[in-house]
């Protein structure tokens, strides 16, 4: 397989993959897709767009040192199954293979909650090479990288969404915070707190099904942040009342 390579300042067609039907898109620098709302001053340093049917391999494709967020779709009917595993091209060859460092289990799905996906995970990654392994039926993948800007976003507000999503950057400041948080899905429910480096915080909530309550985050380091939540549900989060 054969990628064509552009400098960072360049819009360019990446990869296009015959036989499984993969398209592969790099921007260099733009503006920021509507499913990633970061904090407004970031620029993108990489993004690419893949699209596919059934088992395929995506990449190679080249990612800085920080935070990254993937966003994968998928449209299929009720029993099909959907499942993406993340890789890092540890032995530099360009190559999906035995050599490479799995990073994580990005999604792993079946039945109604495959059916029509939508969701986006953020990422800590290191510089180089990486690959998707997906399992799905109809899908797409975007993968995108701001740059990091430690310019103060905005306060948080409220956020919804729906399934595995990312709020927007917001700020916090050195303190203890309280949020509230509702969920309707019937699975897991977790929430995160993510730094603009890419770095987790441990589960803030973790419960199965509904879920009507508030928790706590605590900050000793001021900074951008943002939140994942792993539903399949619809959920909200918003400041609790004091």
């Amino acid at each position: 397989m054969t990628q064509l390579k552009f400098k960072n300042n360049f819009i360019g067609l990446a990869v296009v993959f015959l036989a499984g039907l993969v398209i592969g898109i790099f921007i260099g620098k733009g503006s920021i897709s509507q499913w990633l709302n970061p904090a407004e001053s970031s620029k993108i340093v990489y993004q690419y767009s893949f699209a596919g049917e059934g088992i395929d391999t995506v990449g190679p494709f080249a990612l800085a040192d920080g935070l990254v967020f993937i966003n994968i779709k998928n449209q299929a009917g009720p029993n099909d199954y959907l499942g993406a595993n993340f890789y890092f091209d540890k032995d530099g060859d360009g190559k999906r293979g035995d050599g490479d460092e799995w990073l994580d289990q990005l999604i792993n799905v079946g039945y109604g909650d495959a059916e029509a996906f939508d969701g986006t995970i953020p990422m800590k990654v290191s510089a180089g090479n990486h690959f998707i392994d997906i399992d799905g039926a109809r899908w797409q993948i975007e993968v995108m990288q701001p740059a990091l800007s430690d310019q103060p976003a905005k306060q948080f507000s409220s956020a919804k969404g729906r399934g595995p999503q990312v709020t927007k950057m917001f700020y916090l400041d050195q303190g203890e915070y309280k949020f509230r948080a509702t969920n309707n899905g019937s699975s897991n429910f977790i929430v995160y707190l993510v730094d603009n480096r890419g770095n987790y915080s441990r589960r803030l909530v973790n419960e199965i099904g509904e879920f009507d309550s508030d928790f706590t985050v605590k900050v000793v380091m001021p900074g951008n942040y943002l939140f994942y939540v792993y539903s399949n549900g619809d959920w909200q989060i918003e400041p609790a009342a004091e």
